[in-house]
């Protein structure tokens, strides 16, 4: 199987593109009130995460490790 030439830069510049891509500002909201969901409206960012295996592993450590996460018990209207 033949490499991307994505996955043939340095590791460090795989991680800033991750991080550019990966990181939200504002933080990420989950609501859970009838069902859990993502409420950042910017779920797409995630996409990168299901490239392939290698990319998922590299890359999804860096969004949990960058990213605030708030989880809101009431519906989204009440969170702030």
């Amino acid at each position: 199987m033949e490499v991307s030439p994505f996955r043939r830069l340095p590791a460090e510049l795989r991680e800033q593109t991750y991080k550019l891509v990966l990181h939200e500002p504002e933080g990420v909201h989950f609501s859970i009130e009838e069902a859990p969901r993502v409420t950042t409206g910017r779920s797409h960012r995630l996409a990168i995460t299901k490239v392939c295996k290698p990319i998922r592993h590299e890359s999804l450590p860096l969004w949990y490790s960058a990213d605030t996460f708030m989880i809101c018990t009431m519906s989204p209207d009440e969170c702030s």
